[in-house]
Order: structure tokens, then sequence, then C-alpha cells
């Protein structure tokens, strides 16, 4: 995985599992803030954010990984009577 900072100026989708073959992109810490063009003096809405970039082999392992907890703490729920 890697990480990087990026912006752009409309939203950001929290994971992008569509745009590449290869690649999931999962956004997240998105901060929507103002810039003004010095040349026109337009002000413009620009989102920074962090940028996670799994392989999509990754990204499947870390998706099982996560269903494999869901699955256990439902278990323990279950069990405990909550």
């Amino acid at each position: 995985m890697k990480m990087f900072k990026s912006e752009s100026g409309s939203m950001p989708l929290p994971i992008d599992d569509t745009s590449s073959p290869t690649t999931v992109y999962v956004n997240e810490n998105v901060v929507e803030s103002e810039r003004i063009d010095e040349m026109t003096g337009e002000t413009s809405t620009v989102y920074r954010y962090d940028v996670r970039l799994y392989s999509r082999d990754e990204w499947e392992k870390l998706q099982m990984a996560k269903r494999i907890i869901d699955l256990e703490c439902a278990l323990i729920d279950a069990e405990s009577g909550v």
C-alpha cells in the first residue's frame, strides 16, 4: 500500500475501485477549501485529501480480513447474548 496527498476540483469518492484495472484508491480526510485564482480573482472549491493505493490483491485480502473479523465479532456477540 502506498500513500500520498491529492487535490481535486470535485469531491472524491471514498473508494474508487473502477477507474483502474490494477489499483484501488481509498480517499480519506477530505477537506474542502476555497482557492482564489491570482490572475482572474475567481474563487473555486478545492478538495484536498489523503489517498491510499492498494493493488487488487492487497485490497481483496484486506476485505477478506475485515469480513472474518466481522464474523468473529458477530459470533462473540451471539455467544454472550448481546
